[in-house]
C-alpha cells in the first residue's frame, strides 16, 4: 500500500466496474458518480455519497482519472480516500471488496 494526503473531508473509492455494478445501475438500485470522462467511467467504479467536491477536486483534472486508472490496470484493487489519505491496495478475502 502506497499514501498520500489531500485535503477534502469526503471519502470514496475506486474499483474496477464489475458486471454486476452495471446490472445494478441499469435496475436503478445503485447509482455512482460520474467524471464525465467516458473512459474512465465505463470502466471504473466510484463508490461514494454523490458530491461535487469529489469531482471538482479529484476527478475534474484528466490527469487524475489516468492516475487512477493506470494504477487500477496495475493490479491493484482499488484506490480509496479516506480520512485525508489516498491509498493504493489489494483486497484481502474478506467477501466484501471494498474494505
Amino acid at each position: 500500500m502506497c499514501a498520500g494526503t489531500y485535503p477534502i473531508t469526503v471519502d470514496f473509492i475506486v474499483v474496477r466496474e464489475r458486471v454486476f455494478d452495471k446490472i445494478f445501475k441499469i435496475l436503478g438500485i445503485s447509482s455512482e458518480l460520474q467524471t464525465g470522462y467516458q473512459w474512465f467511467d465505463k470502466r471504473n467504479y466510484i463508490v461514494s455519497e454523490t458530491n461535487k467536491t469529489i469531482q471538482q477536486h479529484f476527478f475534474k483534472n484528466e490527469q487524475v482519472c489516468k492516475i487512477i486508472a493506470e494504477l487500477l490496470s496495475e493490479g491493484f484493487d482499488y484506490v480509496k480516500y479516506k480520512e485525508g489519505v489516498l491509498k493504493v491496495g489489494f483486497n484481502t478475502f474478506t467477501g466484501w471488496r471494498w474494505l
